[in-house]
């Protein structure tokens, strides 16, 4: 009703015609106004501090609320205006007096833990030191996709063995890789494309393959530097070795100017 009235002034303003007096409403029945129950200790609780009733009563009044106390002269009675339908419930209202006081104000509080947290995982322990001991032997992560093409997932693995996507975005995403290796060959040449030639990335995470095929990956890096000697390779498949406590390593090479350094 307000935005029609606001905008038959508006075509008044303008000269476009004349807003004829009354209203037709051909709504197949009214719809009771929506009157909730609002209480100061829920304020309380969802916002961690007490608000002035003052404040709550000028805050939601101000936005069109009608605002009154029920009969315990504690709770609010709030009638919500017929063009507020997102307000459905106490909460709603909460969150109201909650902008317009200001989120700025809501004290910051760490919840209660009522039981001990969970042990860290022995996982995350060792792609932690896998991360310091290639970053500190020159390597950088390199991110990369899960989704890969089918073309450079076949040198990994068997078709049947690849998990195909139903509905790819196009061929360079239709499997999910089976090898961390994939991404990282790809990022190294699109590297090599560009005349870096001192590129050494490295990748931690895992392989996907079907269920009870492939073997538990845990990180794979490649080193692009032409001249990389047998003894300079063997440094950092060392280094992770002794960290990691790992006694067999997986080497692969894809082409002469690919070469794969480690499989952890």
């Amino acid at each position: 009703m307000i935005a029609l009235a606001r905008a038959c002034q508006l075509l008044e303003d303008v000269g476009a015609g004349s807003a004829r007096a009354g209203w037709i409403d051909e709504y197949p029945g009214q719809r009771p106004p929506t009157v909730l129950s609002l209480r100061p200790d829920r304020v309380k609780g969802l916002l961690g501090r007490p608000v002035a009733a003052e404040d709550v009563e000028r805050i939601l009044r101000g936005l069109g609320f009608a605002v009154d106390h029920a009969g315990d002269r504690v709770t609010w009675r709030v009638t919500v205006p017929g063009w507020r339908g997102d307000v459905t419930r106490e909460v709603d209202l909460v969150e109201e007096i909650a902008r317009h006081e200001g989120y700025d104000r809501i004290p910051t509080t760490f919840p209660v833990l009522a039981a001990p947290p969970a042990r860290p995982d022995a996982r995350l322990e060792r792609d932690r030191v896998a991360r310091r001991v290639a970053a500190a032997m020159g390597f950088s992560e390199c991110v990369t996709f899960t989704f890969v093409e089918r073309a450079s997932a076949d040198a990994f693995a068997d078709d049947t063995d690849l998990v195909a996507i139903a509905n790819p975005l196009s061929e360079n995403f239709a499997v999910l890789r089976p090898s961390l290796l994939v991404g990282l060959l790809d990022s190294l040449a699109h590297n090599r494309r560009r005349e870096r030639r001192d590129v050494r990335l490295f990748r931690v995470g895992q392989p996907i393959h079907r269920p009870g095929r492939g073997n538990p990956v845990s990180g794979a890096g490649v080193d692009g530097r032409r001249g990389a000697g047998a003894l300079e390779r063997k440094r950092p498949r060392g280094g992770l070795l002794r960290h990691q406590g790992r006694r067999r390593i997986r080497v692969h090479r894809a082409g002469h100017r690919r070469r794969a350094l480690l499989r952890v």
